[in-house]
């Protein structure tokens, strides 16, 4: 009887701090939509891209919790295929948001060879896989690496400029790297402990991800309203 009630109040903790985390993630993402419209108007280009990422990912966000309580026992390997296809907009959305930086600094071609190099990535997994019911990790290290080179260059050259209306753009910058960099070594071992531990795994995501994801849109939720404070018509782009 201990033994059972110990268990269940172990698992009733690791639930509520589940819970928890995802509470936060989700406020963080309405904390980036509704400021981030509010300030729309005053945005350019790349500020504008960052928040049809923003956007999209709320669809995905609310679609995987609508299969997660709609499909009994089966919504995980669903959920998988959801951020599966995610992956593949959300690549390209960060791709022309950083183009729209670098625009003058790297050609359009190199964007399109790092998209095609993601798309090889993703084909191959596919194909070793033969389903879009597994994650495909290989393919979001790719993003990853892509992600910290073209916006770890952004904060770069951000950085070194004396630009006045900048923090707005280093907070972006700074919240995407840390999502995409910190992410790198649990996605290398996501499938593996999802096949060995799956009940710690299933934590683990909740804990990291979530984490991640709360700097990731809380940053982007002050970047945006930096901007509703003033009327950025243009951001430097470095010759």
């Amino acid at each position: 009887m201990n033994v059972s009630k110990t268990l269940y109040l172990r698992t009733l903790k690791t639930t509520a701090i589940k819970a928890l985390f995802i509470l936060n993630s989700c406020m963080s993402i309405l904390c980036s939509l509704g400021i981030g419209l509010f300030a729309y108007s005053k945005m350019n280009r790349f500020f504008k891209l960052l928040f049809l990422q923003v956007f999209v990912w709320f669809v995905f966000y609310l679609l995987s919790y609508f299969i997660y309580f709609y499909k009994e026992g089966s919504n995980q390997k669903y959920n998988t295929l959801v951020f599966n296809i995610h992956m593949l907009i959300e690549t390209f959305i960060l791709l022309m948001v950083a183009q729209a930086y670098l625009k003058e600094k790297i050609q359009h071609s190199v964007f399109v060879f790092a998209y095609v190099v993601f798309g090889c990535v993703f084909v191959y997994q596919f194909s070793q896989d033969s389903i879009f019911f597994v994650y495909f990790n290989f393919v979001d290290l790719t993003e990853s690496i892509l992600m910290v080179l073209f916006f770890g260059t952004i904060l770069y050259l951000e950085l070194s400029s004396n630009t006045k209306h900048k923090f707005a753009l280093l907070l972006s910058c700074i919240g995407l790297l840390v999502y995409f960099a910190c992410s790198v070594p649990y996605i290398g071992m996501l499938n593996y402990l999802n096949e060995a531990y799956p009940k710690m795994n299933s934590f683990l995501f909740a804990v990291i991800n979530d984490v991640l994801a709360n700097v990731r849109y809380f940053s982007l939720a002050i970047a945006f309203w930096l901007i509703s404070r003033q009327t950025l018509k243009s951001y430097p782009t470095h010759a």
